[in-house]
């Protein structure tokens, strides 16, 4: 990277890493560090990023820069998150999932909170819902 750009600047810019960049990111300690600092606005979680194990480093750049590919991975047997050491293999199912699958960014999930849950809960049970009987709705 150019002196006069720095990772806010490509970031900011739209900046759509390559599998090299992406591979570069989890290699280099100090580029990764700077990188995540940018993304996340802070210099802390760019200190842990050197300090995560490599599989967690791998799959948390991974998610902010292929979330389609994380989500396919998570859960897996090839799972790199709590791996201290990368496997030969996950870089070949990276390579090969990179190329093959185009770039899409899966709909953001709807969390469920409290509230959704017992408005749907407590509206359809037996007890609490609008079949009680109408002397018991008190």
């Amino acid at each position: 990277m150019s002196d006069d750009l720095s990772w806010s600047d490509l970031i900011q810019e739209g900046w759509d890493p390559s599998l090299n960049d992406f591979i570069h990111l989890v290699n280099c300690p100090a580029c990764g560090m700077q990188w995540w600092s940018a993304v996340r606005h802070s210099e802390m979680e760019g200190e842990e990023f050197i300090r995560w194990r490599e599989g967690q480093r791998f799959f948390n750049a991974l998610y902010e820069i292929r979330p389609d590919l994380a989500e396919r991975i998570r859960g897996t047997l090839q799972d790199p998150f709590f791996a201290e050491d990368l496997p030969d293999s996950i870089w070949a199912w990276l390579i090969l999932h990179w190329v093959a699958t185009p770039k899409v960014n899966p709909a953001p999930r709807h969390l469920a909170t409290v509230d959704d849950l017992l408005e749907d809960v407590l509206a359809n049970h037996p007890l609490t819902g609008d079949d009680r009987p109408e002397g018991e709705k008190k």
